[in-house]
């Protein structure tokens, strides 16, 4: 089989936050980024932060921190020792809270509890994400023996935090009611992956070394469904409406895309996908992207863009002339083609301006970008409209 390059989208719902302020299809494509600002975020972490209106906040050496996303100014800081938890405290991840509910950041803390016998917990916490004021915060125990990066914020839906632990035992899925802060329900051998409003999307092993996708009520936690793909390396992403994608691979680089209904967990069978296609992403619009990239023969990349109603092919690119996509925002994609970073329109899969980075995260106030050589992401303020770029 071919190397083919992996690479990740970032998630959509960061960006879909209640009281956010979304630019037209036509001014998302042309925006124009100012100097970036550097901001230090933990080493090894695999979340760069949350961008909520003018604030990002993401994790550092002291604590949750927020700074102004256009001038790098810092906003709010929440301390370990502000916790006053009881014992030593690891700030492990952020998440946004659901559309249509009041704009928080929720942070998870990994504390470890003092006493004559090892006790583990996790403490989360809602932060209004303009001051870094607490507007309520709880303690979940878990069993002993975890790290602080152990614990991933998966997702939220209107009253329910959902997190896990990835334990050498086993995974932990958690959910906590955020109305009365307690635990709702909890289930072992479970990796939760994503919350897609009433459905939580998770894991469980699989026969031969396989992992297997199911769906449980966010509420409850009981087993909607139970025969998702399987296979390895499985991941599971939004692409907006109900429609998920499940990507992973049978043996090696055998990679496969599936396509489900959330709810049901029912294949999307009327999508003719090609199978060299192991990366979708939605751009919030119109048009579902699926690639692929071969670090070695990049003759073989391929780009195909499909209308998210019809699921019939809108654009197709081979070759160099293939993008490969880091994000979408508002109708745009962001990413690299020919060695340049560049956003194409969704809809027709051209380019329509060329940038000096490829964001992870985007708002109407700033773009996020990952410093590959140090722990640190770059903030690009937005400065107005750019123009066309050609193609």
């Amino acid at each position: 089989m071919r190397n083919r390059r992996r690479f990740r989208f970032a998630v959509p719902v960061c960006l879909a936050v209640a009281g956010m302020l979304l630019l037209s299809g036509d001014a998302a494509s042309r925006l124009r980024f100012g100097p970036a600002v550097l901001v230090a975020v933990v080493e090894g972490s695999e979340n760069p932060g949350v961008l909520i209106g003018r604030s990002f906040a993401y994790v550092d050496e002291s604590g949750v921190v927020a700074v102004d996303a256009v001038t790098g100014e810092r906003r709010w800081t929440v301390r370990e020792s502000d916790l006053r938890a009881g014992g030593p405290v690891n700030f492990a991840d952020l998440v946004l809270g659901a559309p249509g509910t009041a704009p928080t950041v929720y942070a998870a803390a990994f504390v470890l509890l003092p006493g004559p016998q090892r006790r583990d917990a996790v403490h989360l916490l809602a932060l209004d994400p303009a001051t870094g004021a607490r507007r309520w915060s709880t303690r979940v125990d878990v069993p002993p023996g975890s790290t602080g990066h152990a614990v991933t914020l998966v997702g939220v839906d209107d009253d329910t935090l959902v997190f896990r632990q990835n334990r050498a035992d086993g995974p932990i899925t958690y959910a906590v009611d955020t109305r009365n802060h307690r635990l709702r329900w909890a289930v072992r051998g479970v990796e939760a992956m994503l919350v897609d409003g009433p459905v939580v999307l998770a894991k469980i092993d699989a026969p031969e070394g396989r992992s297997q996708v199911v769906g449980l009520r966010t509420s409850d936690g009981t087993r909607l469904w139970s025969d998702g793909p399987q296979g390895h390396s499985l991941q599971v992403e939004s692409l907006g409406n109900g429609l998920i994608y499940v990507h992973g691979d049978w043996f090696d680089e055998d990679y496969f895309v599936s396509f489900l209904r959330a709810a049901t967990g029912a294949s999307v069978r009327s999508m003719d996908i090609d199978d060299r296609l192991d990366q979708c992403v939605f751009d919030q619009r119109e048009t579902i992207v699926c690639a692929t990239h071969d670090e070695t023969a990049p003759e073989y990349a391929l780009a195909v863009g499909y209308d998210v109603e019809t699921f019939q092919a809108r654009w197709r690119a081979t070759g160099t002339r293939a993008p490969l996509i880091t994000m979408a925002w508002n109708g745009a994609l962001y990413g690299t083609r020919e060695k340049r970073s560049v956003v194409l329109d969704g809809r027709s899969g051209q380019i329509v301006d060329v940038l000096g980075f490829e964001p992870v995260l985007m708002n109407r106030y700033a773009a996020v970008a990952d410093d590959p050589d140090h722990p640190r992401v770059l903030l690009h303020p937005v400065i107005g409209r750019g123009r066309d770029a050609g193609n």
